[in-house]
């Protein structure tokens, strides 16, 4: 059975671990065109972490917490620490025509740390699922390459709006996912 899950783990993960190359699709795109789409590639990446904190994750917590005092106020811990991260990394919120490369460059770094952590415990929650049961684990991969889709292509929109190559982006949202084996192996 701990073979069994280890390998249904092993490929799930790496499956929604290749989705971080959907970025790729841009490629065939052309540079106007793809200025035009970027903004709105932006726009669902941000659209999809509001969404995915506030109808799946704040709700779960208030239902499994009666989201006392001490929940809220790791809640507001976990904005004002989002907030020095962004400080420390020095990206002052500047409009396009006032962004140097690196307020632009140390944005896309902070995303690729976030992005690194979620696919970290996105490994931990398909491991645990499949100890579960290979059904559960079944489901939670699926669960899990729902909500990255949109998020994978937000994210490579992102980099390339902060200035990366598409190659470079490619590179860089692809070992992003692949912490998910590292948390896969944690769990």
């Amino acid at each position: 059975m701990m073979n069994n899950a280890f390998l249904l783990t092993f490929l799930s993960v790496s499956g929604v671990s290749l989705l971080s190359l959907l970025g790729a699709v841009t490629l065939f795109f052309n540079k106007p065109f793809l200025k035009k789409v970027l903004i709105f590639m932006v726009s669902i990446s941000a659209g999809a972490m509001f969404g995915d904190v506030f109808i799946h994750l704040l709700p779960e917590i208030a239902a499994k917490s009666n989201f006392n005092l001490s929940v809220s106020a790791a809640f507001l811990v976990g904005i004002f620490i989002s907030f020095i991260i962004e400080r420390l990394i020095l990206w002052n919120n500047c409009h396009d025509h006032e962004c140097t490369e690196k307020d632009k460059r140390a944005f896309t770094y902070m995303i690729l740390y976030g992005d690194s952590v979620h696919n970290f415990i996105d490994g931990i929650v398909i491991a645990t699922s499949y100890l579960i049961s290979p059904a559960v684990g079944l489901a939670s991969t699926l669960a899990v390459t729902l909500h990255e889709i949109p998020h994978e292509i937000g994210d490579f929109a992102v980099l390339i709006h902060g200035g990366f190559t598409h190659r470079k982006a490619l590179i860089a949202n692809f070992i992003s996912a692949l912490t998910a084996l590292l948390g896969a192996l944690f769990a």
